[in-house]
Order: structure tokens, then sequence, then C-alpha cells
């Protein structure tokens, strides 16, 4: 397959998205805000300085577990809206292979839309989760009755 063919399943795949956007924006708009708790709990786990903060362990495993809890809602929500899209898209995939594209040809299609709608998730869950966690940093002072309990940063694991 040329350049052309590379490309031909790329416009394919924008188009696509474009086309089902009543179903693919509820999904994207749900991924980046599971992203975005995910990151933000992560960091805020992370940024708590254990030693210095009267009960800090206890704050920092309770928020490994909210991170476990998200992380698992957030697997079992991508496959079930995943199952639900393809189910939706049956009748147009079912017309692709009429047309004569080959099954490794539709999957091919499905992996460029699903690689563009976890590019963009990531981003934007991840560029508002940074945004999001100062604020939470800050709620969290506020509830602890310290003034600067927790310093505002970003941790590398929690991005990964």
């Amino acid at each position: 397959m040329g350049k052309r063919g590379v490309g031909f399943y790329w416009k394919l795949a924008f188009t696509n998205l474009k086309g089902n956007r009543r179903v693919y924006l509820p999904y994207l708009l749900s991924s980046v805000g599971i992203i975005m708790m995910f990151y933000s709990i992560n960091a805020l786990g992370q940024g708590i300085d254990q030693g210095a903060l009267y009960g800090g362990t206890t704050v920092a495993s309770m928020m490994g577990l909210g991170v476990f809890v998200i992380g698992l809602f957030a697997v079992l929500f991508l496959f079930y809206t995943n199952s639900f899209i393809i189910k939706r898209r049956k009748k147009e995939l079912g017309l692709y292979n009429i047309l004569g594209m080959e099954k490794r040809h539709i999957a091919n299609l499905l992996f460029r839309e699903t690689l563009i709608t976890a590019v963009v998730s990531l981003v934007l869950g991840m560029g508002l989760g940074i945004l999001f966690s100062k604020a939470m940093f800050w709620a969290l002072g506020l509830v602890l009755g310290m003034a600067v309990p927790i310093a505002f940063l970003i941790p590398w694991s929690a991005v990964t």
C-alpha cells in the first residue's frame, strides 16, 4: 500500500469521526473527564508530604484507593462504550465490507479512529487535569486546615 492508501485511511477516520459526532462527542467528553479525574486524584495522592502532614499516610493511601477505583471504572466504561459504538456502526462497517474493504482494512480504520480519540482525550484530559489539580490542592489545604500543606507540582508518574 502506497502513501495514498495510508492518507486515505486517515481522511476516512476523520470523516467517520465527524459524521458520527453525535455518538463520539459524549464518549470523548466523558473520556476527558475520566482522564482529568484520574490524573488529579493521582497527582494529589503523590503530592502529599506524608511526614509533614498529620494523617498524611492515610490521606495518601485513600487517594491511592481512589486512583484504583477510577481506573477500574475507566476500564469498564471504555469497554462498554466501545462495544456500544461498534454496535451502532454495524451497518456502516457492513457497507464498507460490501464495497470491497477487507476486514483488515476495516480494523486498520477502526484503529486509526481509536488512536485519534485516544490522543485527543489524553491531551485534553491531561491539560484540564493539571489545571483542575491546582484547585484540588487548594481545596485539600482548606479541608485539612493548613495554609500550604501541599505544594503544587506535576508528578511525572501521575502523567504516565
